[in-house]
Parts: C-alpha cells; structure tokens; sequence
C-alpha cells in the first residue's frame, strides 16, 4: 500500500537536517531510475501490487515533495 506523499513526508522526513533530506533525494531517484529501466524492458509485466508503475508515480511525487521541503527544488531529476 502507497501513502500520500504528505504522510509520507510527515512520517519519514519532518525535522531531519538538510543532509538527510539529500540522502533520501539520492535514494528516492534511485529508485525511480530502478522502476523506469523494469518497466521500460522489452515484454514487461506488473510483478507487484501496487505495479511498478504506480510505484514509480508515488515515488515521482514523493520526490516532488522532498525537494520542495528541503528546498532544493531547483534539483533535476535524472
């Protein structure tokens, strides 16, 4: 089950320094190029509940929101 990324924020990130919102930047990225390159192969097929591509789009707004917070929102994604 997928959280909204309010919740998620609030239970995962609210009072964590700068850094460790940088961390989770790197890590929430990660993981969106992870899902990107499963579903992208050739013959793919939903392995998962939630599938990866609901996945991938909570983890898009999760990122969304962690950039915003921290105020990096000037980060690219990848």
């Amino acid at each position: 089950m997928m959280i909204s990324p309010n919740i998620y924020y609030e239970t995962t990130m609210k009072g964590k320094s700068r850094e460790d919102h940088l961390e989770e930047i790197r890590r929430v990225e990660a993981d969106i190029r992870e899902l990107e390159e499963v579903i992208s192969r050739p013959g793919y097929m939903p392995s998962m509940f939630p599938d990866e591509r609901t996945v991938l789009e909570w983890n898009r707004e999760y990122l969304a929101i962690l950039k915003k917070e921290s105020g990096n929102e000037e980060v690219q994604d990848r």
